[in-house]
């Protein structure tokens, strides 16, 4: 196909058709003239030589580029897809990635009372003191890391960006588990909290409910299993 084009430049036609057309017999007065257009077509087949040469160590450059990455992108690919025929080496597999991810995000930390959470991000203003109003940005995950609920986000499709769940911190109307996990935390800051059932939605009245009956159903489902909520501290109004 790339030979076809290059023979179908115009410039190419024009010096091609002119090699290939029998010339009449010059008569003795054109001969000048002859010999003038003689030296023309020499100059005008160099310069089309010169034109499709560079024409084509362009062409075969490029093809050579595009192999080159070609073939390591394959590469690239083939090792992302790993395919694993063992379980026990898919499941070392999973838990060797697991701890780097862990590690990457930092260490996890145990209170005395046994939540456990991670600091995401620490936060840089004022630290949440009991019977502040607080508004926070929320996801819930299963231990998998399989999406629940979220408010202010716009996961889902949802019209919540920016939008916050407010309520007066040390009440108990957030599980437990959040308001043990959120002790200490500095506006701006993120954390991921451990939420076991007991320390969870342990009634119909503890926040936050769910965000559209989708999520009412994931939550319905999960709320007997410990669940991941990270919780982004917005702002704070001091009581």
């Amino acid at each position: 196909m790339a030979h076809s084009s290059v023979f179908s430049q115009p410039w190419l036609q024009t010096h091609y058709s002119h090699r290939s057309s029998p010339s009449p017999s010059p008569s003795s007065s054109s001969r000048c003239m002859l010999g003038r257009h003689d030296a023309k077509s020499v100059h005008f087949d160099l310069r089309t030589r010169r034109q499709f040469t560079s024409f084509m160590l362009k062409f075969s450059a490029g093809f050579s580029f595009i192999a080159t990455h070609h073939a390591a992108l394959a590469a690239e690919i083939k090792k992302a897809k790993k395919v694993y025929t063992n379980l026990e080496e898919a499941r070392e597999a999973g838990e060797k990635l697991r701890e780097e991810r862990d590690t990457a995000e930092g260490p996890i930390i145990i209170l005395p009372s046994g939540v456990k959470f991670r600091e995401l991000e620490p936060g840089t203003g004022r630290r949440v003191s009991l019977g502040d109003i607080v508004s926070v940005q929320y996801i819930i995950y299963k231990m998998n890391g399989l999406y629940l609920d979220s408010l202010g986000y716009g996961k889902e499709g949802k019209d919540d960006v920016g939008e916050t769940l407010t309520f007066q911190f040390g009440k108990n109307l957030v599980p437990k588990a959040v308001e043990l996990g959120m002790e200490g935390m500095q506006l701006g800051g993120r954390r991921r909290i451990l939420v076991r059932p007991q320390l969870g939605w342990v009634n119909g009245d503890i926040l936050p409910h769910p965000t559209s009956s989708a999520a009412q159903r994931r939550m319905l489902n999960n709320l007997k299993q410990p669940l991941l909520f990270e919780v982004e501290l917005v702002k704070i109004l001091p009581a």
